[in-house]
Order: C-alpha cells, then structure tokens, then sequence
C-alpha cells in the first residue's frame, strides 16, 4: 500500500524559522549562501532535521491517529532551497508486535531530478478499533 506522498517546496524564509525554531545559529549553510559556500555546498541547502520532520509530516498527515514510533533515515543527497520534492511512502509490513497493530513503511524524499535524497524507515503504530 502506498502512502499518499506530500509535496513541498521549502523556501529561504521557512528554512530560516524552522531553523530559528531548532535552535540553529543565524548564519550557517541552511540560511546563508557565503557560509554555504565555504563549506563547500553550491547553494543553501535544508537541515536534515527538517527532512526528517517533512518525513514525519507525510506520515501523521496520512494517517493522523497513529504513534509515529521509529524513523531511521539515511541521507543520500543534500535537499536544496526552493526545489520540489515529493515525500514518499508505502507500507512494507503488517504485523502485531508486544500487543500493538505495527505498520512497517520505507519513506524517502524525491528530488526534482527523481533522485532519492532522504531514505529510511517508519514504524507506525495504528490502534485497535
């Protein structure tokens, strides 16, 4: 079963507040082009925090009254300023574990270029009816 994905687009000034949000300095390869730069980085790119909360967005959007349990993701490429991607998921596994309805998922981020930046895994717990 696929997860419906979520698209976004983040900006300068929501890389900024989240930043500010996370407790991050000012001015550093998420917020600034010349701190980027000399870091190596050709343009700002966003925290990998902030991937893995677009990551925990897509789930709890999917699925509101879940328990996000585990995310373990893995960062392949960076996510760029004003890019589109598609945060993705699909659901790997069914299962009853220690008395809980486990759902197993492997999510990732989709660049603009069909590339996966961001993988990992989910486990998210549904419950009982």
């Amino acid at each position: 079963d696929e997860i419906e994905p979520l698209t976004k687009k983040p900006t300068l000034k929501q890389v900024k507040s989240f930043c500010r949000a996370y407790g991050l300095e000012e001015k550093t390869r998420f917020t600034d082009m010349e701190t980027a730069r000399k870091e190596g980085v050709d343009q700002m790119i966003i925290p990998g925090i902030m991937s893995m909360a677009y990551l925990s967005q897509l789930i709890t959007d999917w699925a509101p009254n879940i328990t996000l349990k585990k995310l373990d993701i893995i960062f392949r490429a960076p996510v760029k300023h004003e890019e589109t991607i598609n945060c993705m998921g699909v659901i790997t596994d069914k299962e009853v574990r220690d008395g809980e309805n486990c759902l197993d998922c492997d999510v990732y981020i989709e660049n603009s270029e069909g590339r996966r930046a961001v993988t990992g895994q989910a486990l998210v717990v549904v419950p009982s009816r």
